[in-house]
Formats: C-alpha cells, structure tokens, sequence
C-alpha cells in the first residue's frame, strides 16, 4: 500500500490521490514455471507496481527504472524551443 511520497528526499504523506501524481512501472522478472516439456525456465514475467509523489514533487520529479531500480529523476524544466519554419 502507498503511503508517502516515492521521493525518498520527501516525507508527504498519501493522503488524496488527487494531489499528487500515480505512477505505474512495470518490472520484469524470470517466469515462473517451466516452458512446456522442456524443464527451464524461458522468458519473462511482468508486474505492475505503483508509486505516488506528491503535488510538489511531481512538479520537479519523475520515477524512472534504471536496472530493475526506482530512480528519481528530475523533469527538464527547458521549454522546447519552436522550431524554424
């Protein structure tokens, strides 16, 4: 259960999901059971985890999956810039 910011720097707790932001990563792992006939294992599995940041840090913040870890990683605050026509 989610119950403070993902953002291990902050101490917000989850108290509305409307103020902040639900973020959904998907991890993967070895399956679980043998491919058929043949003993070993082939593949991957997937599961979903969620996370929350908070309203404050989610203006400055993301989550991202970096080698099967939850990094935080900050938003390019740049503006794209229009392009010449």
């Amino acid at each position: 259960m989610i119950s403070k910011c993902a953002n291990p720097d902050c101490s917000a707790r989850l108290l509305y999901l409307r103020s902040g932001k639900v973020i959904r990563l998907d991890f993967e792992s070895p399956r679980a059971r043998p491919a058929a006939n043949t003993g070993e294992y082939t593949g991957t599995a997937r599961r979903a985890q969620f996370f929350w940041l908070c309203a404050e840090c989610s203006a400055r913040v993301s989550l991202k999956l970096v080698e099967g870890r939850v990094t935080v990683q900050p938003l390019d605050q740049r503006k794209p810039q229009p392009t010449a026509a």
